[in-house]
C-alpha cells in the first residue's frame, strides 16, 4: 500500500508541539510521494488515491501552514536576536524556493490522479 489512513494527531500542546506535528505531516506526505514515483507495479486505484491525498494535502493543509508561519510565527519571533532572525530569512527563502518543487509536485499528482494506469 502506497499509503496508510490512521488517527490525525492531535496536538495539545504549544505552538511548537504543533508546529511539528505540522512538518511531521509534510515529510509523510513527501514520503508518499516518493513511493508513488516508484510504484509502477502498483494497482492504479491505489496509485490514483496516493496521488490524490498528496495532491489535496499539497493544494491545502501545507499553503495554510506556510500562510501560518509566515503570517503568525515570524512576526511573533522577529527581532528579539540576530541568530532568530538569520534563520527566520532562511525560512522566508525556503518558502519561496519551494513553491515552483510544490507545483511541479501538485500537477503530478493531478496527473497520476487522473490517469492512474
Amino acid at each position: 500500500m502506497l499509503h496508510s489512513i490512521g488517527k490525525k494527531e492531535r496536538s495539545d500542546g504549544d505552538l511548537v508541539d504543533a508546529l511539528a506535528a505540522c512538518h511531521g505531516r509534510i515529510r509523510e506526505r513527501l514520503a508518499i510521494a516518493a513511493r508513488l514515483a516508484h510504484a509502477d507495479e502498483a494497482p492504479p486505484q491505489e496509485r490514483a488515491e496516493a496521488a490524490e491525498l498528496v495532491r489535496k494535502y499539497f493544494t491545502s493543509s501545507f499553503l495554510e501552514h506556510v500562510r501560518d508561519e509566515d503570517e503568525l510565527v515570524v512576526p511573533s519571533l522577529r527581532g528579539f536576536d540576530p541568530a532568530t532572525d538569520a534563520a527566520l530569512a532562511r525560512l522566508a527563502d525556503e518558502h519561496i524556493d519551494h513553491e515552483l518543487p510544490v507545483s511541479r509536485l501538485v500537477a503530478a499528482c493531478n496527473a497520476i490522479a487522473m490517469r492512474p494506469e
